[in-house]
């Protein structure tokens, strides 16, 4: 297993964050993916405004309901994985 962070080059209108103004904030999604390093699948994911330890746990959390507890797991060395 493999599980990384993506940020999009796409800017979107944010759902939850206010600019000073009270205009929706525009922001950057991030895609945490956990993928089977064998046949290339993405098995879990979440698309989300950070890429923090919350949305690292959901993700595994994601994983580990449908396709249970994995032999291996490389992750990233970014914050939200390393918290």
């Amino acid at each position: 297993m493999n599980i990384d962070g993506h940020k999009f080059d796409v800017h979107v209108l944010s759902k939850h964050e206010r600019d000073k103004k009270g205009n929706p904030k525009v922001t950057r999604p991030i895609l945490i993916g956990i993928q089977d390093v064998r046949s290339s699948k993405l098995l879990a994911w979440r698309v989300c405004e950070v890429e923090s330890a919350h949305y690292v746990r959901l993700v595994l959390g994601d994983l580990l309901e449908k396709w249970g507890i994995p032999g291996h797991c490389v992750f990233d060395n970014g914050r939200g994985f390393a918290s």
